[in-house]
């Protein structure tokens, strides 16, 4: 029960939340709002109690449900949920076995144990952000400055006596089936069996929900993408009620990991070259992330290390072919690249031209990173580049699906249950 309710508290207060800011961004089903604003909103709630002085407990969680539920009572009106038609309900059908394949096993992976389900438990018993234990030199390995979102959902279970692991996969069972319902929503424009295909491809998607990254925090990553790239594309279309989720979205990605802060940026840079006003505002989604950044320095935090030596980056950019050559030698990572390649020769139309800036930001800071890193470049790139590839994958492919990006506002079709 403990488990049911730590998740249930950032569920409502999402739910709460969605049910608030309809009226802004109309077309964003519950299927993919409330997991997006229960990030999102846990990881404000938390963060600005943790900044402010206040500890956690079990009922600044209560607390967090309860003003979900008043959120959602006073914004509800009939007729606002719809019944699901015939390929919703199929694509439905064809997430819940991976949904459950991964909540009823507790979370294992390497970076969950020493990353993020190891934040959560020392957040949860420290009642807030343990400043000293991120700062103190024996945690590197922890990534210390990482953004906290994901270790704040999975200390919402933990403050309630839940066990880490099995909150962490609790919550990437709920995120297999936020994302089908995201790249669902994302190729709406698509006939409804392409978007069967967008949102099976979103549910299985490769190498983030597989066995070895049990517990990771790249799911949320894949499902904030989903709805910021699918944003940023409704952007260009003129399509009303875009800016919100695309603002929360780039919010999502900058507070999960330093992979996602990249992504984030290069929305941001392609909702200004669509639309510059509109990219100022969506910027705001960066805030947190900035707040989360300036408290770290502060407490004497220390980050990922990096040299701009230019002897060093001469050399490491002579050693990336062969380390991109041993990388390929894996048959599953050569698929994965591949795919990523088709997916992204798919993304077509002059509607999509922000969605590939922001693609071309994301994966040019990417690559600066490794590059200026100070760790073995090849034992980097097999620990961890599928995944940063993996991430938004399901997005570009959701929006390929989708067609060329060109249509009239208003001609996209339903935006789905």
């Amino acid at each position: 029960m403990s488990v049911l309710a730590g998740v249930a508290g950032p569920l409502l207060l999402g739910a709460g939340i969605h049910a608030w800011a309809r009226r802004w961004c109309p077309g964003l089903p519950w299927s993919v709002g409330v997991p997006l604003w229960s990030v999102l909103g846990c990881a404000g709630w938390l963060g600005l109690a943790s900044l402010g002085g206040v500890r956690w407990g079990a009922p600044l969680v209560i607390s967090m449900a309860a003003v979900g539920v008043i959120c959602a009572a006073s914004s509800l009106r009939r007729g606002v949920l719809r019944r699901p038609g015939f390929w919703a309900v199929c694509a439905a059908g064809l997430a819940v076995p991976q949904a459950l394949r991964v909540a009823i096993n507790p979370s294992f992976g390497w970076d969950f144990r020493y990353i993020w389900g190891l934040k959560a438990r020392v957040f949860a018993a420290a009642g807030g952000y343990d400043w000293a234990w991120l700062a103190w030199s024996g945690h590197e390995f922890a990534h210390p400055d990482y953004p906290p979102a994901w270790p704040d959902l999975l200390a919402s279970g933990v403050l309630l006596g839940a066990d880490a692991a099995v909150v962490a996969a609790v919550w990437q069972g709920l995120l297999a089936l936020a994302l089908a319902a995201a790249c669902w929503w994302a190729a709406r424009a698509a006939p409804p069996p392409k978007r069967l295909l967008a949102a099976c491809v979103g549910a299985w998607a490769p190498i983030i929900f597989a066995p070895a990254h049990s517990g990771y925090a790249e799911p949320v990553l894949a499902v904030a993408a989903a709805v910021a790239l699918g944003s940023l594309r409704d952007l260009a279309r003129r399509e009303p009620g875009s800016l919100l989720p695309l603002t929360a979205g780039v919010a999502v990605l900058a507070l999960t990991k330093n992979e996602g802060i990249a992504l984030a940026a290069g929305v941001v840079a392609g909702a200004a070259f669509v639309e510059r006003r509109q990219g100022l505002l969506a910027a705001a989604g960066l805030l947190p992330a900035a707040a989360w950044r300036l408290a770290v320095g502060l407490h004497g935090v220390a980050g990922e290390t990096l040299d701009l030596a230019p002897q060093l980056l001469a050399r490491r950019m002579l050693e990336l072919p062969a380390a991109v050559a041993r990388w390929l030698s894996s048959p599953e990572l050569a698929i994965l690249a591949c795919a990523c390649v088709l997916a992204a020769a798919g993304v077509r139309g002059r509607g999509s031209r922000g969605v590939l800036l922001a693609l071309g930001v994301w994966l040019a800071a990417t690559a600066a990173m490794y590059v200026a890193g100070t760790r073995d470049i090849s034992w980097w790139f097999a620990t961890s580049l599928g995944r940063v590839l993996a991430a938004p994958l399901s997005a570009v492919v959701a929006i390929a699906i989708a067609g060329p990006g060109d249509a009239a506002p208003g001609k996209s079709g339903p935006a789905g249950p």
